[in-house]
């Protein structure tokens, strides 16, 4: 919660501390506030004003002290936020959550979608032993934006073999009514996933061994919860 119900600037924080602390003591039983963490805000607060004092006077405002304040600020909001977690969700009052700046949790939180949509995937850029992909929504092409909701992208890879060198045994004839189509590439088993990447840009690399070899990338957004949606397009580019 470091970040939670703090205010963000220092005449402000002082402020809020002003007004926490004298609160904290007067409802601490009730608050269920442990001995331990009280007398950490009673060992701390002297400390504090006696170093707000400085601060606030123009002739003993170092740039020590201020890099001293932020540090404690650091340690209050960690103490604040340990002892705001102890309390039990039961015994606030409105009074509470309005001097403390708690809000009230949602019992029923709103469950984060499956992505609808599906990114676009494309081959910014082919250079050597590599391809810069970039992905965009559909939605918001122009922008570098993630749908909300959206955590990361799996960008998923098959590469064929087909013109890649290699040494093969020569074929034995076989009756054109006996030779099986060729399946079409690539089918389900030839994707592996290359990474999972919360940026637009990613570069696949690629081994001398894989020169002119053709790779194929799809796309695919993944939720907050680790939720997929759809597969996107897929595209591909020779290994050059």
């Amino acid at each position: 919660m470091p970040g939670g119900p703090y205010p963000t600037t220092r005449a402000k924080f002082n402020d809020y501390i002003q007004l926490v602390c004298p609160y904290l003591n007067a409802n601490a039983a009730r608050l269920q506030i442990s001995g331990a963490n009280l007398t950490a805000v009673n060992t701390l607060k002297p400390l504090w004003d006696a170093l707000w004092a400085k601060y606030i006077d123009p002739d003993k405002k170092t740039k020590t002290v201020v890099k001293n304040t932020d540090t404690m600020i650091k340690q209050w909001k960690t103490l604040l936020s340990s002892i705001y977690k102890d309390i039990p969700q039961s015994v606030l009052t409105e009074q509470d959550r309005v001097v403390l700046g708690l809000k009230l949790r949602d019992p029923h939180p709103t469950r984060v979608a499956v992505p609808e949509g599906a990114p676009t995937i494309s081959i910014d850029k082919m250079m050597h032993l590599k391809h810069i992909l970039k992905i965009t929504d559909p939605a918001n092409p122009h922008t570098q934006a993630k749908p909300k909701g959206v955590r990361e992208t799996e960008i998923q890879i098959a590469v064929s073999d087909e013109g890649v060198p290699k040494t093969v045994p020569v074929p034995v004839p076989v009756p054109a009514e006996q030779t099986p189509a060729p399946a079409p590439f690539p089918q389900e088993s030839d994707w592996h996933t290359l990474v999972h990447t919360g940026k637009f840009l990613y570069t696949a690399h690629f081994t001398d061994a894989q020169l002119k070899a053709t790779a194929y990338y799809r796309a695919r957004y993944l939720n907050t919860r680790g939720e997929t949606g759809d597969w996107g397009n897929t595209v591909n580019g020779v290994v050059s």
